[in-house]
């Protein structure tokens, strides 16, 4: 198990329409005091990333990815380029068609993994200047 890393300083906007997801999600988060802002669709997340200069990194819920939102997904992907985005497994989706959404994220992660994994992966795309498509300087 890796220690708890303080990320008070780091804030993630956190795409999810199911408030239980996001209290498990929060929950799992609490002991590293990051900044959990939440949205529930990506109509209000593109809002939160226009108004907000503190966003580190996006984490998104995979039940919010249909055709619809894969548009406005591909548009905050290009608009905000330097922002990790990790897509949050928190159901029992078949991940073999995830290949379709694979340049529009970096990372997926089962949320009912163990949180140590979650916290870990969290503390990695944070940990360097990113840019997408592994170009890391």
């Amino acid at each position: 198990m890796i220690a708890v890393p303080d990320l008070k300083d780091k804030s993630i906007l956190y795409i999810e329409d199911d408030y239980v997801n996001y209290l498990y999600f929060k929950d799992l988060l609490l002991a590293t005091h990051i900044n959990l802002r939440r949205a529930i669709n990506l109509k209000q997340a593109l809002h939160i990333l226009t108004v907000s200069s503190d966003i580190n990194l996006i984490a998104l819920s995979l039940t919010l990815t249909d055709n619809i939102n894969n548009v406005v997904l591909e548009y905050i992907r290009a608009k905000y380029p330097y922002l990790p985005l990790i897509l949050i497994n928190s159901t029992n989706i078949d991940l073999t068609n995830i290949n379709t959404l694979k340049s529009r994220y970096d990372t997926c992660i089962n949320l009912h993994t163990d949180s140590s994994h979650l916290i870990e992966a969290i503390q990695e795309m944070l940990s360097f200047r990113y840019y997408p498509n592994d170009l890391k300087y």
